[in-house]
């Protein structure tokens, strides 16, 4: 009688630990097998695929199941982290609108989707309104400077999957 012995399958995600903000989605891949399952299966775009994506709200411990060649099954797991910290904007309180590419505008930092920002003077006048993924604020009124003073201002984006609205001000210094 001869028994031949099949080396076990090792399933092996594309990635590694990682955090992220409320609503990110990631590209993952498995190697070693083909997919049995994802666990949950409600963050996994394509539950019979190697390469797929996941969308997550909360912190989870992902796990993918594989059966390799010989029919036996290896699984691996990755924890994705939610930070409600990292989807949130970083906007100056302070701008030096001169010309010198540093705090020259008022905007959104390290910011990529859409949003809406708009700029009142202390008596309540609009002063900006951009609709969409401007350069910001550059600290102007009407084309001429605006004069050192503090401004209000509003940002309305999607932030973590939800549509918010922050508020703040922001001091012009020439």
């Amino acid at each position: 009688m001869t028994v031949f012995v099949f080396p076990a399958p090792i399933a092996e995600l594309s990635l590694a630990d990682t955090t992220v903000g409320k609503g990110a989605t990631l590209n993952i891949a498995v190697t070693g097998g083909s997919v049995l399952s994802w666990s949950p299966p409600s963050i996994v775009h394509c539950l019979t695929c190697n390469e797929t994506s996941v969308t997550v709200m909360e912190t989870t411990l992902l796990t993918v199941e594989i059966i390799g060649l010989n029919g036996c099954t290896a699984t691996d797991s990755v924890l994705i982290t939610v930070d409600p910290d990292l989807c949130q904007p970083a906007i100056p309180n302070v701008m030096t609108p001169n010309g010198d590419q540093t705090n020259d505008l008022l905007a959104p930092a390290l910011w990529d989707e859409p949003y809406h920002l708009q700029v009142w003077s202390r008596w309540g006048d609009l002063v900006y309104d951009n609709k969409g993924n401007g350069t910001g604020w550059d600290g102007r009124i009407n084309g001429s400077e605006a004069p050192s003073d503090v401004y209000a201002w509003m940002f309305m984006a999607s932030i973590c999957g939800e549509v918010q609205v922050i508020r703040g001000d922001v001091t012009v210094v020439r």
